[in-house]
């Protein structure tokens, strides 16, 4: 009976450790070697090595027992395979050759639509486009991912830019505050950038132009640690994808 209450307690306790993700890293993997296969290297080169190295640091973590961190790093790392994927799929069917060949490059995007370099204002989070002036972000309340009447009136003017350039991707970056755990906070981020996306939609914006991504809390603007800095990181910023 010993052994048997022995055992039952060692399961317990077995059962609240942490566990490495592999799956999730498994996951990745197979989103990158999709990814591969698509042709990202050629078409979405810095989509496809971003995806490389989270998948990289991914393995690392987990090899080092930071299974939380190696988890979120996963799910980037797969959520970057597949946009890399879905670019190289579009841009093999339109024939524009990548990066590499005679296809429209992020110079001549951002000429073709009259953008200089005041109008750019910074590198997206990965440093794969850029944000622009006339592409604002918005700001959410604490753990919330509604949009308030100024995000919206926000996305509205985003709209209409957008709308008068139909052959720019864009790329809205979902970012929270350092509260909460890693997961969390990537899940946040991707319903923050969801949230934009599908009233992007409804404003008449193609959905086949924009993509969401989550950095959790891992990207803020403000280092700080108080309200002023929170308030600022709880954000979406709209990244134009520059091939």
């Amino acid at each position: 009976m010993k052994k048997l209450v022995i055992v039952a307690l060692s399961l317990v306790v077995l059962s609240g450790c942490p566990r490495p993700p592999l799956k999730d890293i498994a996951d990745a993997r197979a989103a990158l070697e999709s990814a591969r296969r698509a042709g990202a290297q050629t078409y979405a080169p810095r989509e496809y090595s971003s995806a490389e190295g989270y998948v990289r640091m991914a393995q690392s973590d987990s090899d080092n027992r930071q299974y939380d961190k190696a988890r979120v790093n996963a799910l980037t790392g797969k959520k970057l395979a597949d946009i890399a994927r879905q670019i190289a799929l579009e841009d093999k069917g339109k024939g524009t050759g990548g990066n590499s060949g005679e296809g429209i490059t992020g110079t001549s995007v951002l000429s073709n639509i009259g953008i200089t370099g005041t109008s750019i204002i910074g590198e997206g989070s990965l440093g794969e486009g850029v944000v622009i002036k006339q592409l604002k972000m918005i700001h959410f309340a604490f753990a919330d991912y509604s949009l308030s009447d100024e995000a919206q009136s926000i996305l509205m003017e985003n709209a209409q830019w957008m709308k008068a350039h139909p052959d720019v991707k864009v790329q809205i970056e979902g970012h929270c505050d350092e509260r909460g755990s890693q997961e969390y906070n990537l899940a946040l981020g991707e319903k923050r950038a969801t949230s934009a996306r599908d009233y992007l939609v409804q404003l008449g914006v193609r959905r086949g132009t924009m993509s969401v991504i989550s950095y959790g809390k891992e990207k803020p603007l403000d280092p700080a640690h108080n309200e002023k800095a929170w308030a600022e990181n709880r954000r979406d910023e709209f990244v134009i994808v520059t091939r």
